[in-house]
């Protein structure tokens, strides 16, 4: 891709050519109610689109890679992740008070269900979900009939077409996310402010106006841009018959940012600009959150700041959420809730969690902070805890500490840092933190969890340290969990560790890097570390077995430390040829025992053995047997 034509066509398309010459007057502050409902339907607006365009732009994916016919207009899946979808929107846009959302009037629409209905209807041509639709349809299904162009595949596409449909399917559906959020961040500020100096956008065409809107933009397009120009190449977009006309990969992801662009300015000119929205002068002081405490099932209230001792829950076991703990609007470096009694549960019932400061200089605090000695504590089922210092934090000392079916957003230091022992995690979504989990402590088990899009200086997504100080053979185990978008996505660093069934994907750096004794690592999966190894150990008598590693910038497997044992591994496809672009296997270090392993289709060499290493036999090389003896072996 031409660089100059790149840099422009980022500029061009995040409005930043736009004349701000115009005087436009800006909307006088919104009360609180307005202001709710409006991130309510925010949220609403964002999580449905994406998550609709993923469910028909992904069965169209799987339906190209198929070894077998599929078809996407009755698949089962597809049909069952749209009405999901659609029942989250209804759930969500139930907190909105009915006088707020008429207020707001969002797309024309003064009630739920007529929100509701404009946004999924699909028999109606003017709905998003029609407008999905199509989208999908000209990028996966519709004939074209631009010169030269192929037919549309219909199962069993080749290699370059397969990778082209997953990076439209999936990194369009985030590029999508991205533009929506940059648009409603800056709305939903202005809306709580009597000082504004610059709209966020031209409320005519929708194009953005303040600076901060259009790096936003800039940003997320760019990333767009570049991993379509890595992943999907000239020979891809022309197996998949010239998706939207196009026969380039530039031209695709030009015109496939800007139908996303265009989609999300009108979705927010509807959302917060609609000709029908109302306004209100009176701005209404924060509210008390309501709580019930059970099995009492008295009524109370909890604010920002408030301490769950024993005198707060009065011989109560439950502290059950019925609204957000909102702490958006204080000014000050202060905790969401801080639980100092033993053996109670914070319970969000999937609907509510801890919000925490607008303003990024009071996010030091936790949202929720377990005081010294408050043990056996569980917190389950909390929607989001987000904008705090640190999502979860605890002071070493709780141990029995339960954490259960909840989600970590957007903390400034960390989504969770854990230091106490015998705790356990699972259930966890920890998405866009500076690092997703920190776990250094004995006996702790974290499993069934997602880490993604950790945005610190490595990108970290799972920091495990930690020694088994009690001597029973574990100190922390790591169990079914899924990393995507990471930087480094596992950092390992003590002994006795086990990291068992996960996958780790799309990481920036190494996916996973270790320097541990005594550690597990078994049947784990590492694909797509863009400048990184699949797996890394450093340290020395670790078991490494039954692992996967393939399309890895580096080697699949670097292994540097001494004594470990490394058998029934595989690096690289035999079947689909992903090898690693470092190597398969390489071992620098001495007196590692490697047996049955498996190397495929790796670029340079399948295996780079160093002196002083043990064949314990079995190992092959894109299948034909390999053995060396203590001068070690290279083979291509």
């Amino acid at each position: 891709m031409n660089t100059k034509t790149f840099y422009l066509l980022v500029a061009v398309l995040a409005g930043m050519f736009v004349s701000q010459g115009a005087v436009r007057e800006a909307r006088a502050q919104a009360d609180e109610d307005t202001v709710r409902c409006a991130q309510a339907v925010s949220k609403a607006m964002v999580d449905y689109t994406t998550r609709v365009y993923d469910a028909k732009a992904g069965c169209e994916s799987k339906r190209i890679q198929s070894s077998r016919p599929r078809f996407c207009g009755q698949d089962e899946r597809k049909q069952k992740d749209i009405a999901a979808a659609n029942q989250r929107l209804e759930r969500e846009l139930r907190n909105c008070k009915e006088g707020a959302l008429a207020n707001l009037c969002p797309l024309g629409a003064r009630s739920g269900i007529a929100l509701t209905a404009g946004l999924t209807d699909e028999a109606n041509p003017l709905s998003i979900a029609s407008s999905l639709e199509d989208l999908v349809s000209r990028v996966f299904v519709a004939p074209m009939n631009a010169f030269g162009c192929l037919p549309r595949p219909g199962w069993g596409a080749e290699r370059p077409a397969e990778e082209c449909s997953k990076v439209l399917a999936r990194n369009g559906g985030e590029l999508f996310e991205e533009l929506q959020e940059c648009f409603s961040d800056c709305e939903l500020k202005q809306m709580k402010s009597n000082e504004v100096d610059v709209p966020c956008v031209d409320v005519t065409t929708g194009a953005p106006l303040t600076s901060k809107v259009s790096e936003c933009i800039s940003k997320e397009v760019t990333a767009f841009f570049s991993t379509m120009d890595r992943k999907c190449t000239d020979e891809g977009i022309d197996q998949l018959g010239c998706p939207e006309g196009q026969t380039t990969s530039t031209a695709l992801a030009h015109s496939i940012a800007t139908d996303f662009l265009q989609m999300s300015e009108g979705l927010n000119l509807g959302l917060f600009h609609s000709v029908c929205r109302s306004e209100t002068d009176s701005v209404v002081e924060t509210v008390p959150s309501s709580a019930t405490l059970l099995p009492s099932g008295k009524a109370v209230t909890v604010t920002c700041g408030t301490v769950l001792d024993e005198g707060f829950m009065e011989g109560n076991t439950i502290l059950r959420l019925d609204s957000n703990v909102n702490c958006d609007s204080v000014q000050a470096a202060i905790d969401g809730l801080m639980v100092s009694s033993s053996g109670i549960t914070i319970d969000g019932i999937d609907e509510y969690g801890v919000i925490g400061m607008d303003r990024s200089r009071y996010r030091t605090g936790a949202g929720i902070r377990l005081l010294p000695g408050a043990t056996n504590v569980t917190l389950k089922n909390l929607k989001s805890i987000r904008r705090f210092g640190v999502g979860i934090s605890d002071s070493g000392t709780n141990s029995g500490l339960r954490i259960q079916n909840v989600a970590l957003r957007r903390n400034d230091t960390a989504g969770m840092e854990i230091y106490s022992p015998d705790v356990v995690i699972e259930g966890v979504y920890a998405d866009r933190n500076k690092v997703g989990v920190v776990l250094d402590g004995d006996n702790i088990v974290i499993r069934d969890s997602t880490i993604r899009r950790c945005d610190g200086s490595r990108g970290l997504g799972l920091v495990v340290r930690g020694l088994d100080a009690d001597e029973n053979g574990v100190a922390i185990e790591v169990r079914d969990l899924f990393f995507e978008h990471n930087g480094v996505a596992v950092d390992v660093v003590g002994s006795h560790h086990r990291i068992l069934d996960n996958r780790v994907t799309r990481s920036r750096y190494s996916a996973l890097e270790s320097d541990t004794q005594h550690s597990l690592y078994d049947g784990n999966m590492f694909r797509d570390s863009r400048q990184g190894f699949g797996l890394e150990i450093r340290g020395s008598n670790n078991i490494v077995n039954d692992n996967h590693s393939e399309s890895n910038g580096l080697a699949g497997f670097a292994i540097t430390g001494n004594g470990n044992v490394v058998t029934n591994n595989s690096a690289g496809d035999e079947r689909r040829g992903n090898g690693n672009k470092g190597g398969g296997i390489t071992v620098t270090g001495i007196e590692n025992k490697l047996g049955n392993n498996g190397s495929y289709r790796n670029r340079p060499t399948q295996y780079v053995v160093g002196r002083y290493n043990v064949d314990s036999g079995g190992n092959s090389a894109n299948g034909d047997s390999v053995s060396f003896g203590q001068n070690g072996v290279s083979v291509e």
